[in-house]
């Protein structure tokens, strides 16, 4: 008995650390941070109306808690870690040939990481197979395992998630549905607390900007990239960085400002150059 109550400690910190959440991030507006503490350390479990709470908070439920292994979260996260790395390249392909491998969604359990696998999936049927209808699908199913309507708590990936459908919708010519999408991931993007913002979420700054310009809203369109290009040097990242920083140029233009404009462009250009000699680097001609 023992030691299921101190897997369940080791489990909670695991998935918290997994997440990038403090202990006192975890409690906020739940319980006392001392709570977590107790429970990581195995002294004593929340009571069952706390303890939903901090399970929505990770995105999994109570029986999940209990039932996961650790070593097993472990594991799974390593495989999750490789699809990622190219995932985050937009090497879409490369992401669908690792999602095809034997038993991967079998091995699955954590709603978490069904999640994580129906993104992923929804965005190679997107950019490979140019298939809306199915990536579509995808997304809003792996959506569908942590979100609703009412959630407290949102989650990067769902964030991510509601923008990857707003813009699948804007490419299948369903804009105002597309709309009520990319606005709402952009103001869960805006909302959440700079301690738990990933590099990411750049995407979903860009997927708004873009259908702002394109509904020749410019005045908000600048608002959106602006504040998308402070975020992304804020994580010194290039993660969709000469996409937004295009954008804004073609923003300018559009609104007049031709000259302000061209360091923008001549800045999107240079940057992607760097990105295809990054990916020439990348490529093993030894071995052609």
């Amino acid at each position: 008995m023992e030691k299921e109550r101190q897997s369940i400690g080791e489990t909670l910190k695991q998935l918290r650390q997994a997440r990038r959440l403090t202990q006192k991030m975890l409690a906020a507006d739940i319980c006392a941070q001392s709570v977590i503490s107790r429970a990581e350390n195995n002294e004593e479990l929340p009571n069952v109306m706390v303890l939903h709470q901090i399970c929505e908070r990770l995105n999994i439920t109570i029986d999940q808690l209990m039932l996961s292994q650790p070593k097993n979260e472990s594991q799974m996260g390593l495989r999750f870690q490789g699809i990622y790395r190219y995932f985050v390249q937009r090497d879409y392909e490369r992401v669908s040939l690792l999602l095809e491998e034997p038993e991967l969604l079998e091995a699955l359990y954590l709603e978490t990481d069904l999640q994580l696998y129906y993104y992923y999936l929804g965005s190679c049927e997107f950019f490979v197979e140019k298939n809306h209808v199915t990536a579509l699908q995808s997304l809003r199913k792996g959506l569908s395992y942590t979100y609703n309507q009412d959630k407290q708590f949102v989650s990067t990936i769902e964030v991510q998630m509601l923008s990857c459908i707003g813009y699948v919708l804007k490419e299948s010519g369903q804009r105002e549905k597309a709309l009520v999408e990319l606005k709402k991931s952009y103001d869960f993007a805006e909302k959440l607390p700079y301690e738990r913002k990933i590099f990411e979420l750049a995407k979903v700054y860009y997927h708004y900007g873009e259908f702002l310009f394109e509904e020749k809203d410019y005045k908000e369109a600048s608002i959106v990239v602006a504040r998308g290009l402070s975020f992304v040097q804020q994580f010194c990242s290039y993660y969709y960085l000469a996409e937004l920083t295009d954008l804004k140029g073609k923003i300018l233009q559009r609104l007049g400002k031709k000259e302000m404009a061209l360091p923008f462009f001549s800045l999107a250009k240079n940057m992607e150059t760097l990105d295809l000699v990054k990916s020439l680097d990348s490529l093993d001609f030894e071995n052609e």
